[in-house]
């Protein structure tokens, strides 16, 4: 049997992770290495350093998100959800934390984390 909060929970992780990618590409990397503020940044390897770290989260919330969609696929996936949710939970949360407001890629990890929590709460 399927569980829909776990589907809807990785879709939503996998949309997070790819928003987070392009997003952060387009709005903080290119224009962070177009002002050449830094000496560090003029570096190429600091460049793709930096660039590498700013995409871990984003590989590691699709890949996650993977997981939960195949776990409500094949209706087995408490495990999953609750570190998946823990992570994405605390992800959100401190992209706030840092932040000191809000922001929708937080909001979308904490309700990533949610509907995983969901799936937990009702038996996945």
């Amino acid at each position: 049997m399927t569980d829909l909060f776990l589907i809807a929970s990785g879709l939503l992780g996998i949309a997070t992770g790819i928003g987070h990618s392009l997003l952060g590409e387009r709005n903080v990397l290119r224009p962070l290495f177009a002002e050449d503020a830094s000496a560090v940044l003029r570096k190429g390897r600091m460049r793709e350093l930096l660039r590498g770290v700013w995409h871990l989260p984003s590989l590691t919330w699709i890949v996650l998100g993977l997981a939960l969609v195949q776990s409500g696929l094949a209706g087995n996936g408490s495990a999953i959800a609750a570190t998946a949710g823990t992570i994405f939970v605390l992800s959100g949360l401190a992209n706030w934390m840092v932040l000191k407001s809000f922001h929708i890629g937080g909001a979308m990890a904490v309700a990533t984390g949610c509907l995983a929590f969901a799936a937990v709460l009702t038996g996945a």
